[in-house]
């Protein structure tokens, strides 16, 4: 959660820009994750969405929807930015859980 102060939002910007620190690099700012739930689940994306758009992503799917046979039509995507390579969070739209991390490029 970004800070409200805005001289230490100026703070995190400076350091960021000065020792390559960010705001994943300040944990007082973390929240619990079932805090932000209901945000995670607003905005999820439809893994159609994502099935339509990347090449990759069909066979990594296909594979997801094996390993829950109860279907995955309840199941949505998040974008995940990693400092090397950006990945897919594949998220329960019902209860928020993070089921699976996919190594499918998310941005579509």
């Amino acid at each position: 959660m970004l800070p409200s102060d805005r001289e230490e939002r100026e703070r995190i910007l400076f350091a960021a820009v000065s020792a390559g620190y960010d705001l994943p690099d300040f944990p007082q700012y973390y929240v619990p994750y079932a805090d932000r739930s209901a945000e995670v689940i607003a905005r999820a994306k439809p893994l159609e969405e994502l099935k339509k758009k990347r090449v990759e992503a069909p066979p990594k799917l296909a594979a997801l929807e094996r390993e829950f046979p109860e279907g995955t039509r309840d199941l949505g995507f998040l974008r995940v930015r990693a400092r090397k390579k950006d990945l897919t969070a594949i998220i329960d739209r019902k209860s928020g859980e993070v089921l699976k991390v996919l190594s499918i490029d998310p941005w579509v």
